[in-house]
Order: structure tokens, then sequence, then C-alpha cells
């Protein structure tokens, strides 16, 4: 029992009850108490018997003293015999806070009298009354010489026809086994013939649990006697409850004695088939626990898959996924057989964490026999999502979840590389912008890494390009379809669906042009060469087109009006319904469209591609001028025969014309937002390669990024995001622990050879040195882990395991966060070690008394600073009471912090204390600051581009910071960013994963982290290297949700530069 108040201490022990402190307990008196207790009414007794209770945990020691021994004889005398059952509860907390013992340590007389109403109340008819005594009893610290008398009454109740009753009396009788060993044997057969007749679950569940603690053997003979098979028979005896902690028992008892685990698998496999989800989720780790035999492990895995994907608690679903994973590390041939039953579990989650780790582990699960059955249902989901995009609030991270499990299992099984491409091509044409673009980057490093399949795939994309309607997908496709057509048919149908896209111009605007080339006037006056040939190739485009649309034109006759007049249109009112898209001619042409609407970016992008294709097919063909005037001649003839005999005259007229109109779009001003200058340069570059093309240049496809400098550049690209996946896959497939936020240095990294083997020079890990973490432990630190213990701990502690930093030995010891509070000199010595938890900062002050006085009163008072104004991130809501210090001794006083958000902070304070015999003024000796870092709130996040992008977009706050560095190498100075703000690196480039020293003069990161409480933090680095002088300059620009947390990682690396000046 305790006080409710502000800055009381947090009691050590066990607290059943709180009190609230109140004011008027100084003027209590004892003989006013006793007459209220002996003279009043049964109200006047229920208050004064209040009032003791309050006293009792006020003054703990006034009852036992001479002077209290008479207001508690008054209790036993006047309020132990009433049957007034307000009184009876009173009783029931008084006697649980009442002391019990005098200042020696012995038993008071009077619990002798007090044990005798115990036991009348242990055989009073109410069963409140019997089942609350037996409460209380459990509650107390009594010996054996108290409970010897009421242990026949309480072997009694276990027989009471009440189960309120029989539940507390087997606790009581495991309590007083477990205090007094000459009742312990009695206890255990009591409990043991209990546990045979009683037909009460919870009663059976207290009694299981007590003979668990007090006889291991008979409760392990009881569990292999019990027929856990049928759950009917269990339920009408009692024991549907005794299935949990009989799993429970059986694991501890394989980690003790392996050599009977053989005993209890037949049990295991009877309580796998229990409707109990939590009893199957605990049978499955233990009996992976317990054998390692193929038929339990299968069994075990696929009731974790078939919890999975029943549950509907995405929490849940994440805990079995992470079991499933462990017992993946552990034995992974038994269970590949569930990568395909773990699509199910896509297929039902709400939760896109819940998806991602789903599809990791079946991709970790495929071998090359079950390979194609996941990328067909893959794909069937994939098809699912896109079809019926409303059935799921995150269809869209879905899908591209599904598709990095696409990309995956191509990467490790290329045989699956046509079925992979056509479920890739079908979604280029998807709805969702993020999806398609995706697609087409898994299909470009598809292509790249395998080119057989390139014409397969263009033929495919060229087949849903009319489907395209967002800008960036048809950028994406466009550039795929410039870098990949190397077929005269594909060439002319990239062409044709470009002009599709398109149509004529305006007759207004084509009047608009034709009128500036009369007067001699351009849009661009500055380059009068380019309007020039501008204005020509807009006549060689209008000349060409003159006969694809002559039978429309002929159509298009006047219209005339009821009064004989011709009708007309106003080109203000035609530019008006262009800009709003409602009544345009041309609406259905998308790339038109979006050229309208100001977006001239897109056409320069589909003009450079169309160059592209257009430039390589004319520099590939290999044909001599003669041969092309000779092919010119019979091309009619040769058009007629074969539709696919394609010349190159004819592919650069169709490209030019393209490349024109989108010029002569870009010099009206009837339509939004004119054309930047890039765009029209840009324009002009394409329309003079086709021409050097044509006249019979070689490489002049380099020139937009084309050629081979294009394709060793992607080759580089894809190499170094296949090294990157390798090394995720390497550190996933390493027996670390459960899968969570963990930092994993080079170092150890770089012992681990290519085929995953240990090198023969690597160093030793002990795991006597290890500090408990599991990191560093041996292949045997996960299985002697008590998954049970360790499961609590965790949920206790909230803790995360410190990353090693800087490889320092003694990085994660306690002596690396000790802080010196006082100088050496000061009368009074302090140093204090700050331990971060989840939400909380313990602080565990050493002070030494260096005199030789006695000091007294000694007070450590502490406030609080945050980062922000205003702001009360950090509150201590533990204040340590004041102690006495003898001449040269120590005490240790602890506080406790409570952290709410991430945030730098500074706690100050000082120490006061009183010399004893002195008559001077209190001593006041003031504590160095003690500076919380933020780092210790953060762990590395390894996430992907596409999610660091999508999170780099939707926070709030950023903080540029300037680099000025006088370290000359640029991975040095990244890597010292790493390690000091503890964050991970999500850009590797071909030096980093060689471990060699770039020879470029720029560098650009981009950093990960997430806070304990669960806030993502984001860094990008730009750096340039001075090739003169050798500094870095740059910088670093940090986002993250909260203000705080921008502002606090922004200091830390300035802080950390000013380190690297000095």
């Amino acid at each position: 029992m305790g006080w409710l108040a502000p800055d009381s201490p947090v009691p050590e022990g066990p607290c059943f009850t709180l009190l609230a402190r109140t004011n008027d307990l100084g003027c209590v008196n004892d003989v006013r108490l006793r007459l209220d207790l002996e003279k009043g009414d049964i109200a006047t007794k229920i208050r004064a018997l209040e009032t003791l209770v309050r006293l009792c945990v006020l003054e703990p020691t006034r009852l036992s003293s001479a002077a209290g021994r008479p207001t508690l004889m008054a209790v036993i005398r006047f309020l132990l015999p009433l049957q007034d059952h307000s009184i009876k509860r009173m009783l029931l907390l008084f006697w649980e806070v009442v002391p019990k013992t005098d200042g020696k340590g012995e038993l008071l007389q009077e619990m002798i009298l007090v044990c005798d109403s115990f036991r009348r109340d242990l055989e009073h008819p109410n069963e409140f009354i019997r089942g609350a005594t037996l409460r209380l009893l459990t509650k107390l610290p009594w010996n054996g010489e108290l409970f010897e008398p009421l242990y026949p009454c309480v072997a009694k109740c276990l027989t009471h026809r009440h189960p309120y009753v029989r539940r507390n009396a087997a606790l009581c009788l495991y309590s007083m086994g477990r205090k007094c060993r000459e009742l312990q044997v009695d206890v255990i057969n009591a409990l043991d013939v209990f546990l045979s007749t009683d037909q009460d679950p919870s009663a059976k569940r207290n009694a299981f649990l007590a003979l668990c603690e007090l006889s291991e053997p008979r409760a392990l003979r009881y569990v292999e006697e019990t027929d856990w098979s049928s759950f009917d028979a269990l339920e009408r005896s009692g024991r549907n409850l005794l299935q949990g902690p009989a799993i429970q028992l059986i694991y501890r008892t394989g980690l003790k004695h392996p050599q009977e685990s053989w005993r209890f698998i037949q049990s295991v496999f009877h309580l796998l088939q229990s409707p109990i989800a939590s009893v199957r989720f605990e049978a499955s780790r233990a009996l992976f626990a317990l054998t390692s035999a193929s038929t339990a492990l299968r069994t075990s895995g696929q009731a974790l898959v078939d919890l999975a994907i029943s549950q509907t608690d995405n929490t849940a679903k994440i805990v079995l996924l992470d079991t499933l994973d462990q017992l993946r590390r552990k034995h992974p041939q038994p269970l590949e057989f569930l990568a395909v039953d773990l699509i199910r579990v896509v297929a039902g989650a709400s939760d896109i964490e819940v998806c991602r780790r789903a599809l990791e582990l079946a991709v970790l699960l495929t071998t090359e026999r079950s390979a194609s059955d996941l990328v067909e249902l893959l794909k069937r989901e994939l098809r699912r999502l896109q079809t019926s995009p409303h059935q799921q609030a995150d269809s869209v991270q879905v899908s591209e979840a599904v598709l990095t499990a696409l990309q995956n299992c191509l990467a490790s099984f290329p045989r699956t590389t046509p079925s992979v491409i056509t479920c890739l091509t079908e979604l280029v044409s998807s709805e969702s912008e993020s999806v398609c673009i995706s697609a087409v980057r898994i299909l470009r490093e598809t292509l790249i890494r395998f080119p057989e399949y390139a014409p397969r795939a263009v033929g495919l994309v060229l087949q849903h390009f009319p489907l395209l309607r967002e800008p960036a997908a048809i950028r994406h496709v466009s550039w795929l379809l410039g870098e990949f057509c190397e077929r005269p048919e594909h060439v002319r149908d990239f062409i044709e669906q470009v002009t599709n896209s398109l149509t004529e111009l305006p007759k207004e605007a084509a009047v608009e042009m034709e009128q500036r080339e009369c007067n001699g006037t351009g849009s661009d006056s500055e380059n009068g060469t380019n309007s020039n040939k501008a204005s020509g190739a807009a006549k060689l485009c209008r000349s060409s087109s003159r006969t694809d649309r002559g039978a429309s034109e002929k159509k298009s006759l006047p219209v005339v009006t009821a009064d004989g007049t011709y009708a007309t249109q106003s080109a203000f009112i035609m530019a008006n319904s262009i800009a709003n898209g409602t009544s345009s001619p041309w609406g259905h042409k998308v790339l038109l469209s979006h050229m309208i609407k100001g977006n001239f970016f897109i056409g320069t992008c589909v003009c450079g591609a169309v160059t592209k294709a257009a430039c390589r097919f004319v520099t590939t063909k290999g044909t001599s001028v003669e041969q092309d005037t000779h092919a010119l001649a019979n091309l009619i003839s040769a058009t007629q025969k074969d539709g696919l005999v394609v010349n190159r005259h004819e592919i650069v007229a169709r490209a030019l014309r393209v490349i024109v109109f989108c010029l002569a779009l870009a010099d009206s001003s009837m339509f939004k937002g004119p054309a930047t200058t890039d765009d029209r340069l840009r324009m002009m570059l394409c329309i003079r390669l086709l021409l050097l093309a044509q006249a019979g240049g070689d490489n002049v496809h380099s020139g937009l990024g084309g050629g081979q400098s294009t394709r060793q550049a992607l080759n580089s690209f894809v190499t170094s995001t296949e090294r990157r996946r390798e090394l995720c896959r390497r550190k996933k497939t390493q027996k670390l622990g459960a899968r969570g936020p963990m930092y994993l240095t080079e170092q150890h990294n770089s012992i681990r050879s290519s085929n995953g083997y240990e090198e023969a020079d690597a160093p030793l890990l002990f795991d006597q040195l290890s500090g408990g973490n599991r990191l560093h432990g041996g292949p045997n630190t996960i299985d002697k882990q008590d998954i049970f213990s360790e499961s609590l701990q965790k949920a206790l502690s909230g803790n995360i395991s410190s990353a090693v930093k800087d490889g320092d030995i003694l990085a994660n010891s306690l002596l690396a966060k000790v802080t010196q509070l006082t100088g050496r000199s000061d009368p009074l010595y302090a140093e204090c070690y700050v331990h971060v938890t989840a939400h909380a900062i313990d602080l565990d002050v050493f002070v030494f008394n260096q005199t030789d006085d006695t000091l007294q009163n000694c007070t450590l008072e502490l406030t609080t600073l945050g980062r922000l104004t205003g702001k009360r991130d950090m509150k201590l809501i533990d204040r340590p009471g004041p102690v006495v210090i003898g001449p040269h001794d120590f005490v240790t006083l602890r506080t406790t912090i409570k952290v709410t958000a991430t945030d730098n902070g500074l706690i100050f304070g000082n120490i006061s204390y009183d010399v004893k015999g002195s008559t001077s003024d209190t001593h006041v000796v003031v504590l160095n600051d003690i500076r919380i870092n933020i780092v210790d709130f953060l762990v590395p996040d390894d996430t992907s581009q596409e999610d660091f992008r999508n999170t780099w977009a939707g926070l709030e706050w950023e903080n540029k910071v300037i680099v000025s560095s006088p370290i000359r190498d640029l991975d040095a100075y990244l890597d010292l960013l790493i390690r000091k703000t503890n964050m991970a690196c999500l850009t590797h480039g071909d030096s980093r994963l060689n471990r060699q020293t770039s020879m470029s003069n720029f560098l650009m990161a981009n950093l990960s982290a997430k806070s304990l409480f669960n806030e993502n933090v984001l860094a990008n680095v730009c750096l340039e290297r001075d090739p003169i002088e050798g500094e870095l300059t740059g910088h670093v620009r940090v986002r993250a949700r909260s203000q705080g947390l921008a502002w606090c990682l922004g200091d830390k690396i300035s802080e950390l530069q000013k380190c690297t000046k000095n």
C-alpha cells in the first residue's frame, strides 16, 4: 500500500492499494481514537478505522510502539467480534498495513489473537469473507509459526462450494508452502488431489501454477498423464485454462533437461490442435525449441502461418511472422513449402508492414522448385489489387511491396524472367503512377541483366502505351522505349504511338505560325538560325501531314447558320475551352492535353526518346547512300509486300514531324505556360541529330545519352544495386536475433566472406565478453535464451540494445555512460550513470563524502530543461529524499525522468547538506550539467529509396546545416557522420561497396533513422571536394516530423564539424 502523491518515491515492493494524502492526520489523538472504537456507533468506528489505516502508512511504527499497543488492542477487542461487512472489509486493509513486528523484529503478541480471528473468518458461512481472508493471508509476510494453525482451515476451503473461495485457497496454500518448509509436503499433496477432483477452470489453473513452483516433477507427471487431444473433454473437466501453463512448463523443462524432451512431444502435438490461438502459438514455439525433426518443424511452421492468416490484429501478425523468421534462420530447409502459403497472409492483411514482412519471408523461403508457383501467386495478387483497388486502403503500397518481391525472385531465380516480364508490362498501364514507375524501374534492371528479353518486353510495352495517362509514367515509359527499341518494327510503332497521342495544330495556331513566318518574326529572337530551321521544318511537317489528313479536310465543310452567314469561332473562347479541357476536340490525346496545360517538359522527354530510337535505327542500319536511294525507290512495293520493311528516311521524317509539331505548339501564344529555353534547345538538338543521322553521321545517338555510355552507366548502377541487396540479404540470413532496427558495423560485415562462411583468420567472438549483446554472441546464443523470460524482460524494460560505436570495446559498458558531476576537491564527490530506456531516463547518482564530518539532510535537487522554450519534453517524476552520509561514506541516489519526445535535454541541479553539530547555514554544491544526447534515442532504419522519397515529402520540418570540414576524404566524412548520428546509409556507391577510396569530387547520400517514439528522421548529404585545396563543402538537410528533432540533430551535426576542425 502506498500514497498517491506527486513527489512520493516509487515503491520498490508490490503495492496493492493507493491512498490519497490528507492534511487532517497531524492532530489525531490516540485517546480519542480508542474512545471512538469502544463507544462509537458503526459509522464512527468506520471513520476511526480509516484514520488508523492512514496512520499506519504515514507512521508505520506508531502502533507497534508501547504507546500504540492500547490502540491495537482496542481494535482487537471492539472491532474483531463485529459482523458488519463494512468493518470487515476495512479490517482487511488494516491488517495488511499494520506492523506485525516490534522494533527488534520480533512478532507482536497481539498477532496471535488476530490469527484466531482469521481462523474464525476462514470458517465463516459467507463466501466473500472467506475468500477475502484467504487473499489477505496470501499478501501477509508471515512465518511458519502463524501459518501452521491456519493450514487445516485453508485446506478445508479447497472443498468449498463456491469457486471464489477455492481459487483463493489454492493461492493461499502456495504462499504457505513457499514461506513454510514444514508445510510444503502437505501443500503439494493437497494441490495434487485438488487438481484431480475440482472442475473450476480458474481454480485448477491457480493450483497448477502453484504446483509448478513448489514441485515441478509432480506438475510434469500431471501434464504427462493428461489427455490433451480432446478439447471438449478438457473443457468439461475444467482443464482448458491449463494448456498455456503446461506449454511453458514443458518448454522450461526441455531447456533444463533436453534428454527428457521426448516425453512431451506428443502432448505438444496435441496442443497444436487447440482452438485457442495463444496456445497454438506457444506450442509451435516450444515444439521447434524441443526438437529438430523435420515433421515437427513443418507442423510448427504451418501452425504459425495458419495463425497469421486467421488473426485480424496486425501486431499479432507481425509477432507471428517474426517467430517464423527465427525458425527459418535456425532450420531453413523444412520450411520451404511455406513460401506459397505466406501469400495468403498478404491477401488478408490491412497493414503495409505485415505485407512487407510476409513477402520478404516468402522470398527467403523460395527455392528453384517453388519459384514458378510463387511468381504466379504474386502476379495473381497484383491483378487483384489493380482490379479492386478500393478493397484495401494501402493497395498502392501493397502493390509496390509485391513488385519488390517479384524483383527479388527475379534476382534469385533468373528462369522466372519471361513470366515476370509479362506481369511488369501489364502494370505499365496501371492507374497508379507510383506502381507504373516501379514496374518500369524493375523492367529496366531486368532488361539490362537479360537483354535477350528486350524485344519481347518492348513489344508488350508498346501495346500498353496508348493507355498511359500520368505525365511521370509517360516520361519513364518513353525513356524505356527509346533506350531498348532496336527492331525496325518497334521503332516505327513507337513513333506511330507518339504521333497518335498528338494531332495536327488547330487552324488558329497554324495561321498564327504562317503569319509569323511571313512577317519574319519568331518566338525565339535570340536564336535566329534556330527559328529559320524551325520554320523550314514546320513546312516539311505540314507538307508531309497533308496526305494523312486529306480525307478529314475534305469532309470539314464550312457551317452555314439559319440567316445565311458562316459560323465563326473566337480564338479566345477556344483557348479557354482548351485550358479547361472540357470542350477540346483533341482532349482524348493524352500527350497533347498535358502539353496544352503547360507541361512542355513531357514533350521534350518524348522527343528525346523518339530521337534516340530513330538515330539508333539509322546508325545501325549500315547502308550506304546508293543503297538508300535504291531502297527509297522500292519503298512502296516493299511496303505492300511486307509491312515490316521500314526505310530510314521514313523513320527520320516521322520523328521530325513529331518534334516540329511540339516546337510549333511551343511557339503558339494561345496556350498556357510558354516553353522554357531548355525545352526549345533540347528539341532543336533532336532535329540537328536526326538530320545528321540521315546524312550518315556515326554515334549521333550518344548526344542524347544513348549508346554504349548509357549502357555502361546502367550496368554499373544495376551492379551496385545488386551488391547492396546481396549485403542486405546476407545480413538478414545471419543469426542476429529477432528482426529489428539494429546497426551492423562494417567490422562485423567484413569478417564474412562472399560465400557466407567464416574466414580462417576471422576473430573469435566470446559470449562472456559481449556484455549480453546478442549481436556479438556465438552461434548458440539464441538457443540458450528462455523465450518466455526474454519476452517478459523486454516488455518490462522496453529498452533497445545500443549499438557498438567507434569500435570501442567499452562502448556498451556502464563506464561509457558515467558523467562526473563535481570536482575531486569538493566536499562531496558525485558522478552519475545515465541509462536511457524507451520512455524514461534513469539516473543513478553516486555521492561520496570526502570530509571527516557527518552530513545530514543531504538532498539532491534536479531540474530539467528541453531544447524548445515552453515545451516540457522531460519531467522529473521521482525526487530522492534526504539522506545521512557518514565520514568517508557513500550513498547512491536514484531518480527517474519521464521523456515524451525525442529532444536534446539538459539536467542541472545541486546537492545541499548540513554538517552535524554545526550551527552554520546549509551548504550547497553546484553540479555539472548532464546533457542528454539525442543520438541515444535514435536507431538506424534501413529502408528503400522509394520509401525514403515518400517519407521525405511528408515530413514538415527541415534544418539545413552548412558543411565546411578539413577532412579531405568524402567517404571518411560520411562514415564519421553515420557513426556519430547513429543513422543508416541508404546510398551505397561502388567505392563504398568495394571498400576503395572514391576518386570523385562529389558525394550524395541519404541517411535514415527512427526514434524510440517511432518518429522518422531523414538526412540528405551533398558534399563537394575542392580539387586544389581538398577541403569539403556542401550541406546536410535534415527533415523530421517535429521541429525539436530536426533542430537537435542539426545541432549534433554542427557540433561534429567543430570537433573535426579542432
